[in-house]
């Protein structure tokens, strides 16, 4: 695998979507939720996946993630930032009502007022 997108890179997300899609057909296939014969589209996703992950065109692999990543940009941004609340302990994250710049303030000070940095507008926050 020394030289191989998947070895050095790992599962990036475009790589990670081809998978949970490919799962996800192959479940909907076993249930007889969709018939058999569209079961091509899961060997064209498992080919791909697998021609993806070992792959030596490392370039033009990244190229394609980091196009996919722009495409899927603008849904997985409140995703983002639910995660982030979710998994940092001492910060809260949220945006700025004028200029909704993502901004963070410590968790467990009660009612703050907040200044952006951005815009300067002062409004208060709930922590």
């Amino acid at each position: 695998m020394y030289g191989r997108y998947g070895s050095q890179y790992g599962l990036d997300s475009l790589t990670k979507f081809i998978l949970i899609l490919s799962i996800l057909f192959n479940i909907l296939i076993i249930t007889n939720f969709i018939p058999n014969k569209f079961s091509t589209i899961n060997y064209v996703l498992i080919i791909l996946l697998y021609h993806r992950l070992f792959s030596k065109n490392i370039p033009k692999r990244y190229a394609e993630n980091q196009k996919f990543e722009a495409l899927t940009k603008d849904f997985t941004r409140p995703f983002r930032r639910f995660y982030k609340n979710i998994s940092d302990r001492e910060y809260k994250y949220f945006k700025c009502p004028n200029c909704n710049q993502e901004l963070r303030a410590p968790r467990r000070k009660g009612k703050i007022m907040i200044n952006c940095n951005k815009c300067k507008h002062k409004f208060q926050v709930r922590t």
